[in-house]
């Protein structure tokens, strides 16, 4: 929460460390990447929702950041998890060959909501 970041960060990083996924999460996002592309990727967690409005002050729109992990993907695949379903977003993804991992991929490999 912002709050801990803000005003604990030693508190945070405890936190963070702490924090052990099961295997079905790491078993399950490599199966959600084969799936997708094969072996070779970059993935991204495109955040929009409650932090647009700051992302966008700052120059972080779709497509501003969109280009950038594509110069950082040097021609390999990427896949973009993202809550954000707007048809301009979904159309910024596609147009350039990225993949969406959606729910029906993470139902498909079993991972627990």
């Amino acid at each position: 929460t912002p709050g801990v970041q803000l005003k604990d960060g030693d508190a945070w990083k405890l936190l963070r460390a702490s924090v052990v996924l099961s295997d079905i999460y790491e078993a399950g996002a490599l199966n959600v990447a084969a799936d997708l592309v094969g072996s070779s990727y970059v993935a991204l967690h495109l955040r929009r929702g409650d932090k647009k409005h700051t992302m966008e002050k700052y120059g972080l729109t779709v497509p501003a950041v969109l280009d950038r992990v594509s110069l950082i993907a040097r021609g390999r695949s990427v896949i973009v998890a993202t809550d954000d379903r707007s048809p301009a977003t979904l159309n910024e993804v596609s147009k350039r060959g990225f993949r969406l991992a959606d729910r029906a991929h993470l139902e498909r490999h079993a991972i627990p909501s």
